[in-house]
């Protein structure tokens, strides 16, 4: 049987509504808007679409830890603070791997780091 899009993104980053502080109402049309937009990515496929809505809740969600640090930070918790910052780095972690299966961003390490240069003959 598969998996809707909310089972799934609470199987594989524990994403729920009330991680996102949304009701259950709210929490399905950002789904569906997730949905829509990766729909509209010609020429990908299914999974590159399902990684893209990985891609764009897991974005949703670190906007609103930071959101939440913002709140802890200006209360004076910097214990709770520190948590958040660490679950944020953890969930870019996830972000970015979600962006590469839908092929958004190249690999990491793709990049020559010492390029050939040559003059071009000016002068």
């Amino acid at each position: 049987m598969p998996l809707g899009t909310a089972e799934r993104l609470e199987a594989e980053y524990a994403l729920t509504a009330a991680a996102l502080g949304l009701s259950a109402t709210a929490f399905e049309g950002r789904i569906e808007l997730w949905e829509t937009l990766a729909g509209e990515r010609a020429g990908a496929t299914d999974d590159q679409r399902r990684a893209q809505v990985a891609s764009f809740a897991l974005t949703a969600w670190i906007a609103y830890l930071i959101e939440q640090d913002d709140k802890f930070r200006a209360e004076g918790d910097l214990t709770t603070e520190r948590d958040v910052l660490g679950r944020i780095a953890l969930l870019r972690e996830q972000q970015r791997a979600a962006q590469q299966a839908a092929g958004l961003v190249a690999p990491l390490g793709t990049a020559n780091p010492a390029p050939l240069l040559e003059p071009w003959g000016l002068g």
